[in-house]
């Protein structure tokens, strides 16, 4: 998806597990996606632009489009210009490439125009998830407090499913606490939001600072991330 001609480009593309990628490195929002791909197949054109007003039509669409391409196995599949919207803001100007007439199309059911689900913004695709993790699949959970070192971190292990999980060198960790602590970890978390995109101001000063927590992660199935974490003063300028 490719917002005018600027080089502001959304590009997904499906991977071999059927999860959506987002440029190539991001796990996108699938029900994002799949709202943008019921559009696509369910969009309808609603109305004729009459041949008198296909040039200013053909012009509006030249100022202000989003270009598509979907590409199949075996190549390109379509190719078409979504553009501005009727004054009722119930449609839109489309055209498909290589046509040489604009239509008004909708989405039936849809009140609104189907241009919202051609939006090229990363961040408003990308899926927030720190991570996806179950407690059986996990064999080393590490917290850190750099910034405060009178509150001791720990630093759990084990080898396989079913071993015991040993808090340091021949030390066995507290069956109950370990369990209450590992069952955290059920499923999906997700961020609220990204901090670049809602508190972009702060970026610099968290990348000058330490972090406040550090959180490490390793699965039996050798997978690992790290989060870190910084306490911020909310004040009334950042609230919604």
């Amino acid at each position: 998806i490719v917002r005018g001609e600027t080089a502001e480009v959304l590009k997904l593309d499906k991977g071999e597990d059927g999860i959506w990628i987002l440029d190539g490195k991001h796990t996108a929002i699938q029900s994002k996606v799949e709202n943008l791909l019921k559009t696509m197949t369910q969009i309808r054109v609603v109305a004729n632009v009459e041949p008198a007003g296909q040039k200013s039509a053909l012009q509006l669409l030249k100022k202000n489009h989003t270009r598509v391409k979907v590409n199949g196995a075996d190549g390109e599949i379509k190719d078409y210009l979504i553009g501005a919207t009727n004054s009722q803001h119930s449609a839109n100007i489309m055209m498909i490439d290589g046509a040489e007439k604009v239509y008004m199309v909708s989405k039936p059911g849809f009140q609104g125009y189907v241009s919202v689900f051609y939006n090229t913004v990363t961040m408003e695709w990308r899926e927030r998830t720190l991570f996806n993790l179950t407690p059986q699949n996990l064999k080393r959970v590490k917290i850190e407090y750099p910034t405060t070192p009178d509150q001791k971190g720990f630093d759990l292990r084990r080898d396989k499913e079913g071993d015991p999980w040993m808090a340091g060198e021949g030390i066995l960790a507290d069956v109950d606490r370990v369990g209450t602590f590992v069952n955290l970890f059920e499923g999906k978390i997700s961020a609220e939001s990204f901090a670049n995109a809602a508190y972009p101001e702060m970026r610099d000063s968290l990348d000058r600072r330490t972090a406040d927590v550090i959180f490490t992660y390793e699965t039996l199935k050798g997978k690992s991330g790290t989060l870190k974490l910084f306490g911020v003063v909310i004040t009334a300028s950042h609230n919604p």
